[in-house]
């Protein structure tokens, strides 16, 4: 039996040491650069303030929205970036980047995030005690909106009004009934559905839900106070009632 000196042992274990290639575990690690006030997914609006992770002596951070810089600051919790846009209702999406460029020189990129910027903007304005307007729903072809309100009415009486996406004067949609809730359109564009009761004679507890004819301004009974209450009308869900001909969906 061959045995080896243990002085020799450690001498090659030595040697293949020094002779294996340097490896990415002993390398010097980058530095992290990363977008921390969001998170990807998120939906903003208006101005705002993100602040960025970056290790070392950062001298700057440019913040690329679509591949496009949009801001340049030389710290790291100051960037702002206003997403306002005249014109613009539609929600849309967005990629950002924040790059950190350093005192050697070098320049770092954070992961990309997707954020929605949301582009919210005031339709109605009503002074105090003028009325309330609420309940808004959107026209199948995006370009419109229903909304119920009792502007000039008792403040239990609600009627209906459609109004351009875009802003504009209300336009009062005319029916046979006093009491209107929660309205919404057909598919087609050519039915409104809502809920009413008799506010002379009945209750909120008596509310049934009805379709009305844009065109004729006359108004069928699609449920007839069979269930507790039927309160909110959705022109989206799947189930569908048929009640002289018309077809609505309902919850």
């Amino acid at each position: 039996m061959l045995r080896t000196h243990p002085h020799v042992s450690l001498t090659v274990v030595a040697v293949v040491i020094l002779l294996l290639p340097a490896t990415s575990s002993f390398e010097e690690p980058l530095p992290v650069v990363a977008i921390t006030s969001l998170s990807d997914g998120d939906w903003v609006e208006g101005v705002i303030e993100i602040t960025v992770a970056a290790e070392g002596e950062v001298a700057f951070v440019e913040l690329f929205i679509n591949d496009e810089v949009v801001t340049t600051a030389v710290c790291t919790d100051c960037i702002v970036w206003d997403t306002r846009v005249a014109d613009t209702t539609a929600p849309a999406e967005f990629t950002l980047v924040a790059r950190a460029t350093y005192n050697d020189g070098s320049q770092m990129e954070s992961e990309p995030m997707s954020v929605t910027v949301l582009y919210p903007r005031q339709l109605t304005f009503e002074a105090t005690g003028e009325g309330i307007n609420l309940q808004p729903e959107w026209h199948p072809d995006g370009e419109r909106l229903v909304f119920k309100s009792n502007r000039g009415l008792e403040q239990h009486i609600y009627h209906i009004y459609t109004m351009d996406a875009a802003g504009g004067e209300p336009v009062e949609v005319q029916t046979d009934r006093s009491y209107h809730g929660y309205p919404g359109w057909s598919p087609d564009g050519s039915h409104m559905v809502f809920n009413s009761y008799d506010p002379v004679n009945g209750t909120t507890h008596d509310m049934d839900i009805f379709a009305v004819d844009l065109s004729s301004g006359v108004s069928v009974s699609i449920t007839f106070h069979c269930c507790a209450i039927n309160r909110k009308v959705s022109m989206t869900r799947r189930r569908w009632c048929t009640a002289r001909g018309i077809r609505v969906s309902a919850t």
